[in-house]
């Protein structure tokens, strides 16, 4: 049996524990959508006091995932503590990397992992970005508030499940959404950001899977602009993950100029299996340099 997230009625889907003493000072970001916790860490070393506190609310929550962020001097101490490196975001802290570091805690069923060909999806890619700049008219896109965003979670039609509830993946971070599609009589597509100031990095979301070429084009060109809009508030570079399992994505971020720096072990339930993710990054730097066509700044 797949342990699955709780997510009964007096318990938030996403929860912040705080541990702070003389010796530590943790944050940790519970998630009951996928089961997972995300470990921030502010101060280094002592990582016997550490272990004892994320096992204990692991196993209190039965948590299927712990994993962190962290620099690489503190790799080392997380790895004596069972984590495997899981990836990289260049340049996450401005003028340092972060390394990915994960643990699966107990469940009887490994994580869903799928392998996509290379060669056809570098194929696949191409033939998105081709797509993309074959189509004359630009997309349609207009800036969103996150309650508006939260209500098209609720409301994915065409037979489309959502690929995020934008649930927080930090602290304390700001947040746009730009909706996005191919005309005005499509459905709205979701681009979210969340960023923090301090550390020049952002997060970027899409709301679903487009199901043809001309959405994904649209989806490529609000992807484009929100990196652009990001940059010009100070942000270096941008991240994304996407299910191993959806070959549309994958070729969708490499057309958009991203690329792959790892892959997280069962970072995602679907509601009946936790499913590997990639990870994917892009400098902005290098997104400035993209030709958007846009009919106004998000």
């Amino acid at each position: 049996m797949v342990s699955k997230p709780d997510l009964s009625r007096q318990k938030a889907p996403v929860e912040q524990v705080i541990l702070r003493s003389d010796q530590v000072f943790l944050c940790l970001l519970i998630n009951r959508r996928h089961n997972h916790i995300r470990v921030i860490d502010f101060r280094t070393g002592n990582f016997p006091v550490k272990r004892v506190f994320i096992q204990s609310l692991a196993q209190r929550e039965r948590a299927h995932k712990v994993f962190t962020l962290v620099e690489r001097d503190e790799v080392p101490g997380w790895l004596r503590l069972g984590f495997q490196k899981e990836g990289t975001v260049p340049g996450y802290y401005k003028r340092s990397d972060a390394f990915v570091l994960g643990r699966v805690l107990h469940d009887p069923q490994p994580p869903t992992s799928y392998e996509v060909d290379a060669k056809a999806l570098a194929s696949a890619a191409k033939k998105y970005a081709k797509e993309v700049s074959n189509i004359d008219a630009p997309a349609k896109m207009r800036t969103i508030d996150q309650r508006e965003a939260l209500e098209k979670v609720r409301h994915v039609n065409n037979g489309r499940r959502p690929l995020t509830s934008f649930d927080p993946f930090g602290r304390h971070s700001l947040r746009l959404y730009l909706a996005v599609s191919p005309d005005r009589h499509s459905e709205e597509n979701v681009v979210a950001a969340e960023f923090q100031d301090c550390f020049g990095n952002a997060r970027l979301e899409l709301l679903f899977s487009p199901n043809n070429g001309t959405e994904a084009s649209a989806a490529i060109t609000g992807l484009r602009t929100m990196m652009n809009e990001l940059q010009d508030r100070g942000i270096v570079t941008a991240f994304a993950t996407s299910r191993t399992d959806n070959e549309l994505l994958t070729a969708l971020y490499q057309a958009a100029g991203f690329r792959k720096t790892g892959k997280m072990a069962g970072q995602f339930f679907d509601g009946e299996k936790y499913i590997d993710e990639i990870l994917w990054t892009r400098k902005l730097a290098v997104a400035a340099a993209d030709q958007v066509a846009m009919d106004g700044p998000p």
